[in-house]
């Protein structure tokens, strides 16, 4: 700062980072429309050889003593000080314009119009990949393939996780129960502390073990439906693997000792006391 002041900065520039973009851009003879444009990186530092003047000047018009630095241009002297100002200019390593689109009238490009489908209604598609080096239409299709199964993944894994979470939801009432009772067990002296943190742990571990057997079972089946319909094989072994996990989910349930299990063993134990009293 001077006097107190912030620095004085070109008048086409503001303090920060400012990404412009240029109001037209070809490739060969194709106009490309301003979203595209927009999508062009702006990665690669300027060297200071395309710095050419004539060089800018301060916000109020005066020409300021600008010169090449190191890596931009500067107002400042050899030693900085305080108040001067240095750019760094960066521009695209893109030099190829790799487009599915069609070519419409004054040679401007624009997406293409999809029919309506079965499961999609009518839509516009478009794919512009800049890039260094130029790309064919198939190397195109397998990049947009790998882009879209890419996204589709993370979709299912989200939802996957998101269905998880709503089950453990649905729990809350148990863990909370689990935590009362932990708080309570921590008023026993030398072993509260160990029997509360027992209690919620093993409480929190099973209700964790079943949201996600049911969450992403339920999850899961959504999938293998649609997959049915558009790749039976993955479908198919999508809901064999459903059907294992319940499978899985029903023997552990199985294990759970039942009331009425437990009634006849209380019988047999009383009977047998009053036999050994007899004799």
């Amino acid at each position: 700062m001077v006097n107190g002041e912030p620095p004085i900065l070109p008048a086409y520039i503001d303090a920060g980072i400012n990404t412009r973009h240029a109001d037209t851009v070809t490739a060969g003879t194709i106009a490309l429309p301003d979203p595209w444009i927009d999508d062009i990186p702006i990665d690669t530092p300027v060297t200071t050889t395309l710095l050419l003047p004539p060089h800018p000047t301060i916000g109020n018009g005066t020409a300021a003593d600008w010169h090449l630095g190191a890596d931009g241009l500067t107002n400042c002297p050899v030693t900085p000080t305080l108040g001067c100002v240095k750019l760094t200019y960066f521009t695209t390593s893109a030099t190829e314009a790799n487009a599915i689109a069609v070519v419409g009238t004054g040679k401007q490009a624009g997406p293409v119009v999809t029919p309506s489908e079965w499961l999609c209604a009518e839509d516009s598609y478009y794919a512009f990949i800049p890039s260094g080096v130029p790309m064919t239409l198939a190397q195109m299709i397998e990049q947009e393939h790998a882009d879209n199964s890419q996204m589709a993944w993370i979709l299912r894994i989200a939802g996957l996780l998101m269905a998880w979470a709503a089950v453990f939801m649905c729990f809350s009432p148990v863990t909370f129960a689990a935590d009362i009772l932990g708080d309570c067990l921590n008023f026993i002296p030398c072993v509260g502390g160990f029997m509360e943190d027992l209690v919620e742990g093993v409480v929190n571990a099973v209700v964790c073990a079943l949201s996600c057997s049911i969450g992403c079972s339920c999850g899961l089946f959504v999938i293998a439906i649609m997959m049915l319909v558009l790749r039976p094989l993955y479908g198919g072994l999508l809901l064999l693997a459903i059907g294992c996990i319940l499978a899985c989910t029903c023997g552990l349930a199985s294990q759970a000792p039942r009331k009425e299990r437990r009634q006849q063993s209380d019988e047999q134990v009383e009977l047998m006391e009053e036999d050994m009293s007899e004799s």
